[in-house]
């Protein structure tokens, strides 16, 4: 089951946004913003440490693709603010197509 999408801000201080869930089985965030966002797994997230998710993109992280989900994430820009979707699943995963 997929909870409804929730809408976060992301700014230039590393912010956990999702907290560790070990039920959860699989997670998806969308970039809405303008500008790259920069995720992570502490409070000690810089723009020079995080993966980015770019303009536009959807990371996602699911238990089907060996990741693991259950995880904390905080998330940082480089300026001003960014705003995200974050999707959460729990029970059985979720069938992600990948369309390239």
């Amino acid at each position: 089951m997929v909870q409804a999408p929730r809408s976060e801000t992301v700014t230039t201080t590393a912010t956990k946004l999702i907290s560790q869930n070990p039920k959860r089985t699989s997670l998806l965030v969308d970039n809405l913003s303008a500008q790259t966002v920069f995720d992570g797994l502490d409070v000690g997230l810089t723009t020079g440490k995080g993966t980015t998710i770019g303009v536009g993109e959807t990371k996602i992280w699911s238990q089907e693709f060996g990741d693991d989900p259950t995880l904390a994430r905080f998330f940082i820009v480089a300026a001003g603010t960014a705003d995200i979707r974050i999707e959460e699943g729990f029970g059985r995963p979720v069938e992600v197509k990948v369309v390239e």
